[in-house]
């Protein structure tokens, strides 16, 4: 295992205990996890291209990590009504259909990678999430609700990068429609 694949490794780590710690009274220690989990996140990739250590598999585990933790960290923030639970569910949705697509290209040899979009995708999730949890620190309702307009324009927002995926994928799903097992 690399570096960076660690660095993936101790990020989805906070990124769960942080998710398990949302419900409870320590609204300071989930803040700190999860911003550091986030930092990880900008970090893995940096240290993976630096040392020349970019993998398929830690491109795709940096993607899942990122799809656990966005996911998970918004479906518990949902169920403890810090944003709506919808947002997570619809993500949760929409990351499913990219994986199946995904699923599908590496069948066929072909590594997709995450874009542009899908990075801006992230960072809005991201910086909501940050936004939601840590007006619960400094107790800012206004952060709250703006966290949340945040949320709800990144999941407009993923639905159009479905799409776009959709489109510029769909010779490829078009020819696995095609296959016969």
């Amino acid at each position: 295992m690399n570096l960076a694949i660690s660095v993936t490794t101790i990020r989805l780590i906070l990124g769960i205990i942080a998710a398990i710690l949302v419900g409870t009274n320590h609204p300071l220690l989930v803040a700190i996890l999860i911003t550091l989990a986030f930092l990880l996140d900008i970090a893995d990739g940096k240290i993976a291209r630096a040392r020349g250590e970019t993998t398929t598999f830690g491109v795709y585990y940096d993607i899942l990590a990122d799809k656990i933790i966005i996911v998970g960290l918004l479906l518990v923030l949902g169920y403890e009504d810090y944003i709506s639970f919808y947002i997570g569910l619809l993500l949760f949705i929409r990351e499913y259909m990219i994986d199946s697509i995904r699923t599908v290209a590496i069948s066929q040899g072909t590594v997709i990678s995450a874009n542009w979009q899908s990075k801006l995708k992230g960072a809005m999730f991201m910086l909501a999430i940050l936004g939601i949890v840590w007006a619960q620190v400094i107790n800012t309702p206004e952060l709250t609700y703006a966290s949340n307009i945040l949320g709800w324009i990144a999941l407009v927002f993923s639905y159009v990068t479905l799409l776009v995926f959709f489109v510029k994928n769909s010779q490829l799903i078009r020819q696995a429609a095609l296959l016969k097992k």
